[in-house]
């Protein structure tokens, strides 16, 4: 199974951040988690705002693969 992942500023390598927005889903298509949360976040440093954390390439190759944003008409976030 898999896992978000978190990371540090992808500009200034950063590892102070603040959240600025959170999203929660649940039973995504693809997504190997019956619920997850994406939060995003600003950089203290340097100002980036990013996804922290994220779900991985393998994860998002697999949503999109079977799903499109057109043909799944069921709400995934609250």
């Amino acid at each position: 199974m898999s896992k978000l992942e978190y990371r540090k500023c992808p500009v200034c390598d950063g590892k102070d951040y603040k959240l600025l927005y959170s999203q929660l889903f649940q039973d995504v298509v693809g997504i190997p988690f019956d619920r997850f949360e994406q939060r995003v976040v600003i950089c203290k440093d340097c100002g980036m705002i990013y996804v922290n954390p994220y779900l991985t390439d393998m994860d998002l190759e697999k949503y999109y693969s079977l799903m499109s944003s057109y043909e799944y008409s069921k709400k995934t976030y609250e």
